[in-house]
């Protein structure tokens, strides 16, 4: 019995390997036509994500990209209301600057101002003109002064070559003892703040008087030479008297 029993047992392992076999070898093959089974019938292989991962990445990645709008939407607030905090102080600054200016330029005239009320309240009839002149030099220097503490200086005219960015010229007048472009008279002074015109010099400029070419005579000249030969040629049967009838 135990003979058979034994017999039996490498009977059905024999079997068994070579049904295991068989199976193995049939996995393998390929399918006949080339046709491989559709990925839904594979077993996944192994590194591939399902989509259960799929869609948990993508969920993370748009959270992050919501996270990353917020950021920037905060951010921007943020700038925005900074520029409109400096808009405000600019605005500000420059009215407080505007009106020192102005403090700046009455507070350098007042001492012309008192000048002149002093001037005016010492006018009396039969004073003398000695001191009226003193008192005008008196105020003409606090006024300059005043200007000087502005940044502000007189353009320099008479004598000086014309400058077109300087000055302004209202004539032109003919100087043999001058050269062109030089400046004989300023009718009204021009002034320069911080090295910039604020009012150019009016003034009459000098030019060359033109003369006749050599050889030439004007017109004028050509009409009383020949208004004086028609005049020689009318008088000329006057002179002669009338004629003796035999």
């Amino acid at each position: 019995m135990r003979e058979v029993r034994a017999m039996t047992s490498e009977k059905e392992e024999s079997e068994a390997f070579s049904q295991k076999s068989m199976d193995s070898t049939v996995e393998e093959a390929p399918l006949e036509g080339g046709v491989e089974p559709a990925p839904d019938e594979r077993a996944p292989v192994s590194g591939e994500r399902t989509c259960e991962e799929v869609i948990a990445s993508l969920k993370e990645e748009l959270e992050r990209t919501r996270q990353e709008v917020k950021e920037m939407e905060d951010r921007w607030k943020r700038v925005l209301a900074e520029f409109q905090n400096y808009r405000k102080r600019v605005f500000q600054e420059r009215a407080e600057a505007y009106e020192k200016g102005k403090k700046e330029a009455i507070v350098a005239l007042l001492p012309v101002l008192d000048a002149l009320e002093r001037a005016h309240r010492s006018l009396k009839e039969g004073a003398s003109l000695e001191a009226y002149r003193g008192g005008l030099d008196l105020i003409i220097r606090l006024f300059q002064e005043g200007l000087k503490g502005l940044e502000v200086d007189p353009i320099s005219a008479e004598g000086h070559p014309y400058d077109p960015f300087l000055h302004e010229a209202v004539e032109r007048i003919e100087r043999e003892d001058l050269e062109d472009g030089t400046i004989i008279t300023e009718l009204q002074r021009g002034y320069l703040m911080g090295g910039k015109v604020i009012r150019p010099s009016l003034v009459t400029v000098s030019v060359k008087p033109s003369s006749p070419a050599v050889g030439t005579s004007s017109r004028a000249e050509l009409e009383t030479e020949v208004q004086a030969e028609e005049g020689g040629r009318v008088s000329e049967p006057d002179q002669e008297g009338p004629e003796m009838s035999p």
